[in-house]
C-alpha cells in the first residue's frame, strides 16, 4: 500500500492489529495482519516517531518529534488532556499504565495522570527504558547519556543512580532487563552508541564488555538472545546476554550494513531478519547459509519491522518505510 508520508515505525499489538506512525503526523491502523491499512485523523503536522496502543482499547499514546506525548482516542480521532512534554522515553504495560522519562526524572502513569516517582536533578539523560510489572510495582532499569545507569525499584520506591558506570562522553542507547530465574538479581543488557555491548552485575557493580561493533540485540525470552553487527555477523545467548560465544551466523554477510534485527522461531529454524542502512530487507535461517534479500519484499526503503505473532504463520513480519509503503 502506498500513502503519502514516510512511515517510520511500526507497533503491532497482536497477530492481527497494530499502528504504524510517521512524518507529518501520519497514523494508520490495521486490524487484518498487515493487509489493510486504515488511516486515523490526527490534528498535528508533527512527525510521530513512537505510537502504543492496547489491543481493544480505544486510548493510546503518540510521542511526536517535539518530543511531545499526548494521549489519542481513536475513536475520537483526538487529542484527550494528557499529554507531557519533553519526554525523552516510554515504556507502557498497558493503556493504563506506563513510564516515561523527562531528562533524568521518570514518570508513572496510573490511568489518570502521570505521577513524578523519581525526581531527577542532573543535567544527565535517561535515553532507554526498560521495566517490568511485577505486583503492580515497576522494576527496571534506565540508560542514558555518559554511560548512566539508574535502577529503579517500585516495590521499595527506591531509586538507585545515576551511576556513571565508567569515565566517558558516550551515550548508552539502549537497555535490556532480562530476569534469569525467581530471586535472581537482574542483569540488564546495555548497548552503547559507539557498538560496545555490556553486560551488568550491580550485585558486584561489576560492568563487563562482552561484546563489540554491535548494531542492535533482542531476545526470544529470559535467556536466549541475539546481537548483530553492521557486517552481519549473528552472536546468540544463552545466559540473558552475560555471554555471547555462539556465532550463530559468519557467511554471506550482505554488502549492506544491518541495522535492526528481528528474530523469530519457525518450527525448528530460528529466523533473523534484518533492514540494511540501503533500506532493503535481509532474511537469514541462521542455519549456516548466512543472509539473502528478502525476495518476498519489496525493496524500497524500510525503516521499521515488527514481528505479528500470528500464531498461524511464524514468518511473518510486518515493514514499513518511504513514501507509505507497509
Amino acid at each position: 500500500q502506498i500513502l503519502l508520508a514516510d512511515i517510520t515505525k511500526v507497533f503491532m499489538v497482536s497477530g492481527s492489529e497494530g499502528y504504524a506512525c510517521g512524518k507529518n503526523g501520519l497514523l494508520l491502523k490495521t486490524i487484518d495482519g498487515c493487509n489493510t491499512w486504515t488511516a486515523l485523523r490526527v490534528n498535528s503536522t508533527l512527525d510521530i516517531k513512537d505510537v502504543y496502543f492496547e489491543l481493544g482499547q480505544p486510548d493510546g499514546f503518540l510521542l511526536f518529534s517535539d518530543n511531545t506525548l499526548k494521549q489519542y482516542n481513536e475513536t475520537s480521532q483526538d487529542f484527550t488532556a494528557i499529554a507531557e512534554t519533553s519526554v525523552t522515553a516510554m515504556k507502557f504495560f498497558s493503556s493504563s499504565h506506563g513510564v516515561i522519562s523527562i531528562g533524568d526524572e521518570l514518570k508513572e502513569f496510573d490511568g489518570t495522570i502521570f505521577s513524578t516517582i523519581y525526581s531527577g536533578s542532573t543535567s544527565e539523560t535517561m535515553l532507554s527504558l526498560d521495566f517490568k510489572e511485577n505486583s503492580g510495582n515497576i522494576i527496571g532499569y534506565a540508560a542514558g547519556t555518559n554511560a548512566n545507569l539508574w535502577y529503579w525499584d517500585g516495590a521499595t520506591t527506591t531509586m538507585t543512580g545515576p551511576t556513571q558506570l565508567y569515565s566517558t562522553s558516550n551515550s548508552f542507547t539502549k537497555v535490556g532487563c532480562y530476569f534469569p530465574g525467581s530471586g535472581s538479581t537482574v542483569k540488564p543488557v546495555i548497548l552503547e552508541d559507539n557498538g560496545e555491548l555490556y553486560s551488568y552485575d550491580p550485585t558486584g557493580a561489576t560492568l563487563t564488555n562482552t561484546k563489540s561493533s554491535i548494531q542492535d540485540f533482542c531476545f526470544l525470552n529470559a535467556t536466549d538472545g541475539y546481537a548483530v553487527t553492521p557486517s552481519g555477523i549473528v552472536y546468540k545467548t544463552v545466559d540473558s546476554g552475560q555471554n555471547w560465544p555462539t556465532t550463530a551466523s559468519s557467511v554471506s554477510v550482505p554488502t549492506s550494513t544491518i541495522r535492526t534485527l528481528a528474530i523469530r522461531t519457525a518450527g525448528s529454524f530460528v529466523i533473523a531478519i534484518g533492514i540494511g542502512d540501503d533500506k532493503k530487507i535481509y532474511q537469514n535461517f541462521l542455519t549456516g547459509g548466512g543472509w539473502a534479500e528478502g525476495s518476498r519484499f519489496v525493496p524500497l526503503g524500510l525503516n521499521d519491522i515488527s514481528d505479528l505473532e500470528s500464531g498461524t504463520n511464524d514468518e511473518m513480519f510486518c515493514t514499513v518505510g518511504d513514501n507509505g509503503t507497509v
